[in-house]
């Protein structure tokens, strides 16, 4: 900066103060989603396979807290749901954020836009 001296200026940076407010919105209105525990109506046949939603090994409940606190955070969040054909192997979702995504592609199939290629 040219028109203060970096004295000052470091000076001023440190008589500063930081407050949190947007992480505590956000903690506050996760508090406020999560006062009543959701509750989830599926099959016999799938419950099992909540236990471990994704591959990090939260449940279904973390998964989504995670993805909610995304949501708020940055105003959308991106989930990719892995559903194999065999049966032996467990379908699992991957949370990827926003900022991660560079590129991406959606096509028309069936009745929705769905995404095909992401990168």
């Amino acid at each position: 900066m040219l028109w203060i001296n970096q004295g000052k200026y470091e000076q001023y940076k440190e008589r500063a103060l930081f407050y949190c407010a947007t992480a505590r919105s956000v903690q506050g209105l996760l508090g406020a989603i999560f006062r009543i525990d959701p509750v989830f109506d599926f099959p016999d046949t799938y419950k099992k396979y909540l236990k471990y939603f994704n591959l990090n090994g939260l449940s279904e409940i973390g998964f989504e807290l995670e993805l909610i606190k995304e949501v708020l955070s940055v105003g959308r969040v991106n989930v990719l749901i892995s559903v194999p054909r065999k049966e032996n192997i467990r379908a699992f979702a991957a949370m990827y954020s926003t900022e991660n995504i560079i590129n991406r592609k959606l096509d028309f199939i069936k009745v929705m836009d769905l995404l095909t290629y992401f990168s």
